[in-house]
């Protein structure tokens, strides 16, 4: 399973990333279920910054060999691989809000930069299950500044 909590303080949001794999799903389907807890309760994940704007992507994915290699490529392509399946049900699925991480000519930067601090957050959980926050605020930073650079 990965699962890794990304904040992003410009956009005062907050975005739970769990990708559910086969094991993961028959253990479930056996009543044992997964709990993500977080770093205060002896677990891996960090709380929400902003718990009132928090979104969840949850994903099942039954290739962990594609899966695993998607999540070494880049944050833009892995996302969108996990949301290669995503429609909306009117009436069923809620709000059609959600992250946007479809490149336009005009936010196709600012996206890749925000999609890195993602990247980073996955690869640290990967080999310190740990997340390094001032690496990714550092990126979302940048991310602003491309913004910026975007706008003028």
């Amino acid at each position: 399973m990965i699962a890794a909590m990304l904040n992003i303080k410009e956009l005062q949001t907050s975005v739970l990333i769990v990708v559910i794999e086969p094991e993961n799903l028959e253990r479930m389907k056996t009543g044992d279920p997964c709990t993500l807890e977080s770093l205060s309760q002896g677990g891996i994940l960090a709380p929400p910054l902003f718990p009132l704007n928090l979104s969840t992507l949850i994903a099942y994915e039954p290739d962990t060999t594609e899966l695993y290699i998607k999540a070494q490529g880049p944050a833009l392509n892995f996302l969108q691989w996990l949301e290669r399946g995503r429609r909306f049900i009117e009436g069923k699925d809620g709000s059609k809000n959600s992250l946007n991480i479809t490149p336009t000519p005009t936010n196709e930067a600012i996206n890749q930069k925000l999609l890195d601090g993602l990247k980073l957050a996955l690869k640290s959980f990967e080999e310190n299950w740990a997340i390094d926050w001032d690496e990714i605020a550092e990126t979302i930073r940048e991310a602003e500044e491309a913004k910026l650079a975007v706008r003028n």
